[in-house]
């Protein structure tokens, strides 16, 4: 017999997939399309469920960098995966995480510059695929 699953079981389950068949970039998209879109009741559980996945990279490039294997996830690993997670929002709805009920990461001013950077790149390159369409 079927047993109707709850939304959060559902997401799980496409979180859990999204985490063992593709990098964590794609599951930071994911989770911006689902708090972006669906308005999760509770964001905070999804942040504190799958940070350490996306944090991975992160990590990875922490103990390169230490040269050392060994080393635990730190509040910047964390921090710098929040980040991501916000940039990939601002991207699909132009709005913060604190209008998702997390909290907005702080940012340094070469990571702010770094951020409009790359929207204005993107924006850039908009334009020149369309200009065609305007001659």
């Amino acid at each position: 017999m079927w047993k109707k699953r709850t939304a959060r079981e559902q997401w799980h389950d496409a979180i859990h997939n999204v985490i063992v068949t593709t990098s964590p970039v794609q599951l930071w998209k994911l989770l911006a399309m689902v708090l972006s879109m669906s308005h999760p009741a509770d964001p905070a559980y999804l942040w504190l469920t799958y940070r350490d996945a996306r944090a991975e990279d992160y990590l990875l490039q922490y103990h390169q960098h230490m040269m050392n294997m060994n080393l635990p996830y730190q509040d910047r690993i964390y921090h710098m995966a929040l980040i991501d997670l916000e940039n990939n929002t601002y991207n699909l709805a132009n709005q913060p995480l604190e209008g998702y009920g997390l909290q907005s990461p702080k940012r340094s001013v070469e990571e702010e510059l770094h951020t409009d950077i790359i929207a204005c790149d993107d924006i850039c390159e908009y334009v020149t695929d369309k200009e065609a369409l305007f001659l």
